[in-house]
């Protein structure tokens, strides 16, 4: 038997989320500004900017009496005044793993190595996040050598 919060719970899965939508006004060399989204958009938000070659994810950078500011995490190429924004739902969260060890990953969590697509973690971490005190974080692994005795001499890397 089907009680009515569980009717209303089903009926509401099956609804289409709305989205929050602005327009591209200008584009000026990496700076996009966007209008229409300065009440719903804060600093550090991201956004989905639908270009001629595909959306291209941003983040607010600044908000004036122009519009948003947006800097893009890729090429702005293709994006021109009068593109659809939208807010995006994908907050500046990352999910490592132990697989990542060794991996070459992007300030987004996006992998550069060409080694393919990274495993998510179990656990979201974001990427603004304050990091741990030092006398609160393990030890790092053993010394890891480069060849290259300048980088081992003043900037040793660890494994860890």
């Amino acid at each position: 038997m089907q009680t009515p919060f569980s009717e209303l719970s089903t009926i509401a899965r099956g609804l289409e989320t709305a989205k929050v939508c602005g327009t591209v006004s200008a584009v000026r060399g990496l700076k996009l500004t966007v209008t229409g989204l300065e009440r719903a958009m804060g600093i550090g938000q991201r956004c989905l900017v639908q270009g001629a070659r595909g959306p291209v994810l941003g983040e607010v950078v600044g908000i004036d009496a122009d519009g948003t500011h947006v800097l893009p995490f890729g090429s702005w190429d293709g994006v021109a005044a009068g593109d659809q924004v939208e807010l995006s739902r994908a907050g500046g969260t990352i999910r490592p793993d132990d697989s990542w060890v060794g991996r070459v990953i992007d300030a987004i969590g996006r992998p550069l190595d060409g080694s393919g697509p990274l495993h998510e973690g179990a656990r979201a971490r974001s990427v603004k996040a304050q990091p741990p005190s030092a006398f609160s974080r393990r030890r790092v692994g053993a010394r890891l050598d480069t060849g290259i005795k300048t980088f081992d001499i003043f900037t040793p890397l660890c494994r860890g």
